[in-house]
């Protein structure tokens, strides 16, 4: 029978065998090694390529509404010299009518200073504490503009139904 320590040496000596030597751990993790680190590295640029197409993303939209904004504050310029030059022409007629058609072209101006002035994000925080303040106005402006939009879009199909009809019965004529 062997000797314990006999028995040691053999199973350490297949230890040696089985395990590898730290020069072949080295030789071996230096490709899964370079492979993590490239990685890694490929998924910064990823990163860092999408964070700035984002942020280019967000600063032509904010630059987009920023114009849009600015274009709607020129129309409340324009709506308010309309007002004036009504106002002037009720002058000789309607005097008191005509001075309250002006201080309403007023407000519309300033309307549009105030819009011109602000950014989109003093211009939201705006709106949101004015539908915080006065929802019933905020509902009914938007009652309003849905019903000026539905009478606009049946006008537009009105005006179309009867030209198609028209073209419709130009073309039996000329089929006949």
């Amino acid at each position: 029978m062997k000797s314990a320590t006999t028995t040691k040496r053999t199973t350490a000596s297949k230890a040696k065998r089985t395990r590898p030597s730290r020069s072949a751990k080295a030789k071996s993790s230096n490709p899964v090694s370079k492979a993590s680190s490239y990685a890694y590295h490929t998924a910064d640029s990823v990163l860092q390529a999408a964070s700035e197409g984002a942020s280019n993303f967000s600063h032509r939209v904010s630059n987009m509404i920023e114009q849009q904004v600015s274009n709607g504050a020129d129309m409340i310029g324009q709506i308010a010299h309309s007002t004036r030059v009504a106002a002037d022409d009720m002058d000789e007629n309607m005097p008191q009518a005509a001075s309250l058609v002006r201080s309403m072209a007023d407000r519309i101006d300033d309307s549009g200073a105030y819009i011109r002035d602000k950014s989109i994000d003093q211009l939201v925080n705006g709106a949101a504490a004015l539908t915080r303040r006065q929802p019933a106005i905020v509902f009914g402006v938007a009652a309003l503009a849905g019903f000026l939009a539905l009478r606009m879009i049946s006008n537009a199909s009105s005006e179309q139904e009867p030209r198609a009809k028209a073209a419709s019965s130009r073309r039996r004529r000329s089929n006949d």
